[in-house]
């Protein structure tokens, strides 16, 4: 080990350490010990201190140094011994959460010298003390007194011993965070220091979250999420309370939901990114304890809802779009938009959101097929009476697209309407419901037998298998069988995520509770399907939510590569107490699912859907097209 004997300018030290330290990864002060570079530059490992403490008598206890010191050496004899010294700190990690209506917080450190004569407790005072930045805080011999600001640094203790010529340094990470408290409507402040005072229950009987479930995925940029809960006999108020990483916020409100919003939702989402959030449920028990619900776990992901949704509306009679973030969704085509259009439906948008392709139709669908611009939506292109095509999707260029036709996979003009080929069926098929692959060399569809068991195809398609084209040299090849029918249960609405790496598609099962099946049919699931693997569909069991909760129409989010992919779908489940579904006319809602694009083949690789925030409650939610969108 290089001994370093002379005596450097303290400030110089200081920003030397704190620059190498952000360049080995410490910026970001995670819970991981560096590992710095011991021989050249004069540092020391946690094992290197580990060491020294061995050979210098001392024992095992306490807080090892982060690596940050400097250490030195002397002749014989002396205060101090003869060998090096290392100076250690404890604690080496701090994070600090105060609210506003507190103190800001302080934190007491002690130094320790480790010599060849054991581990020699160092006064605070004896030692300089310096915070990075600087507006983090300030000490006090040995304590660090926070400023209020919210943040995180380094606090460095430096030391030369009597007799000795060199300089011992050592560094601790502290963050600093405020956690402000959100008090709802006829909570008073005497409610809120009732519950900071209060002792927690051992057996109380704590409320339990109906909405989210534990384990949902979401969007670090969703807003309008709510937590929900059922009060029973317990009055309020409550308190529902976040932590992620060293941020914690408090709501407290009298009603039995809270729709975070503003700063400390976003402080929460930020630092629960990668690694979680925990959120509990309290209450104050008749005694003035705390109930505290079990934590439930709330997964945050960097990748962001974008563009807009464009939902067919059963309640509206039309189109409805729900841009990302928007607090309501407006009416894109409906009668009140475009009376001159009746019933638009069965719609499909470009995958650069500049185009809709829609059929003019009642359900189940016997109309025209239409495109327009979504700038414009009611200036059709071209006059579409006769222009056969259902379920439309388009190709990667928005001039062509692929739909159904009596049977037929046609490929059309979406400028003219005008056919441009057709896809090659297997003797005795027809087809219905395709989908163009992102990329734009695969298309996936839904095929089943001719005759008395398709004698309407256009409307769907009956046991159905899921066959896929690929495209060779400007050419379709014929169709492979991706999926059989499973038994009484068959496959329909495939749909390619965007990487190219999955097909989801439903599989549908006959009503338990009607003699048809039309839309509402609660026996439809949702299953994903690997693109070019020769292993079985997967069911998604996250996703879906039990057994006979009406999951159909998934589509698939533009992806901005940043992590997760989103899958919206319809479905009947209930949302909370917001929307309990009656079993004999539900109301549809939209729900979305985070898809791990690194989940390994032939596992699930979904997780517990949330409800879209701003739809409308009291209507029929269907076909959730996503699209590009910037509202103007």
């Amino acid at each position: 080990m290089t001994i370093i004997k002379c005596r450097f300018q303290v400030g110089l030290i200081v920003t030397f350490l704190f620059c190498l330290g952000s360049q080995y990864g410490c910026d970001d002060y995670s819970s991981e010990t560096m590992d710095l570079p011991s021989s050249d530059f004069g540092f020391l490992s946690d094992m290197e201190v580990d060491e020294r403490r061995q050979r210098g008598g001392g024992n095992d206890e306490g807080v090892m140094n982060d690596g940050g010191a400097l250490s030195g050496s002397e002749e014989e004899g002396g205060e101090w011994g003869s060998g090096e010294l290392v100076l250690a700190i404890n604690p080496r990690e701090v994070s600090l959460t105060w609210r506003g209506n507190e103190s800001p917080p302080t934190q007491n450190f002690s130094l320790t010298v480790i010599s060849d004569r054991g581990e020699i407790p160092l006064p605070a005072e004896e030692a300089t003390w310096t915070v990075e930045p600087s507006s983090l805080g300030s000490f006090q011999a040995g304590r660090f007194i926070s400023s209020g600001q919210n943040g995180s640094g380094q606090v460095f203790a430096e030391f030369t011993p009597a007799g000795r010529d060199d300089l011992l340094i050592t560094s601790a990470r502290v963050s600093v965070s405020r956690s402000e408290d959100m008090v709802g409507e006829g909570v008073s402040s005497d409610d809120v220091a009732a519950f900071t005072e209060a002792s927690p229950s051992s057996s109380c009987n704590p409320i339990t979250f109906i909405y989210p479930e534990a384990f949902t995925t979401i969007p670090v940029n969703l807003k309008g999420f709510s937590f929900q809960w059922n009060d029973a006999d317990q009055l309020g108020p409550y308190l529902l309370t976040g932590t992620a990483g060293n941020r914690e916020q408090r709501w407290f409100t009298l009603n039995n939901q809270v729709t975070p919003e503003g700063l400390p939702w976003e402080s929460i989402k930020v630092n629960g990114i990668g690694e979680g959030s925990q959120w509990r449920l309290s209450y104050l028990t008749a005694s003035g304890e705390r109930c505290d619900s079990p934590a439930l776990t709330l997964l945050i992901d960097r990748s962001e809802l974008s563009g807009a949704i464009y939902y067919w509306s059963t309640t509206d009679g039309g189109i409805m779009r729900l841009p990302a973030n928007e607090t309501a969704p407006e009416p894109f085509l409906t009668p009140q938009t475009a009376p001159e259009i009746t019933c638009p439906a069965c719609h499909a948008l470009s995958r650069d959101g500049t185009r809709i392709a829609f059929t003019r139709t009642t359900f189940p669908p016997f109309g025209d097929l239409a495109t327009s611009a979504t700038l414009d939506p009611r200036n059709l292109y071209y006059d579409p009476m006769g222009v056969e095509g259902y379920f439309p999707s388009f190709s990667p260029d928005p001039d062509v697209l692929v739909a159904g036709s009596s049977g037929r996979l046609v490929i059309l003009n979406s400028n003219q309407g005008n056919e441009l080929g057709e896809l090659p069926l297997p003797s005795g098929m027809v087809g219905g419901s395709p989908d163009w692959s992102w990329q734009g060399d695969r298309i996936v569809a839904t095929l089943g037998p001719a005759g008395i068991v398709n004698p309407l195809p256009n409307a769907g398609i009956n046991q159905g298998s899921i066959y896929e084209w690929v495209k060779s040299g400007g050419t379709w090849n014929t169709p492979t069988e991706l999926v059989a029918p499973m038994g009484n249960r068959w496959n329909t609405q495939p749909a390619y995520s965007p990487d190219g790496r999955f097909v989801v598609f439903n599989v549908n099962g006959e009503n338990p509770t009607s003699s048809d099946e039309s839309m509402g049919n609660p026996n439809v699931e949702l299953w994903v399907k690997w693109v070019g693997e020769d292993t079985p569909a997967v069911r998604l069991n996250r996703a879906n939510y039990g057994e006979l909760q009406g999951n159909s129409w998934p589509k698939w989010s533009p992806h901005d590569r940043r992590g997760k992919l989103w899958l919206a779908f319809s479905s009947t489940r209930d949302y909370g107490h917001q929307l309990i579904q009656n079993d004999g006319s539900p109301t549809p809602q939209i729900w979305i699912t985070a898809i791990d694009p690194d989940t390994p083949t032939g596992q699930d690789p979904s997780s517990p859907a949330f409800w879209l925030p701003y739809q409308s409650l009291n209507s029929g939610n269907h076909i959730p097209y996503w699209a590009p969108y910037e509202k103007r």
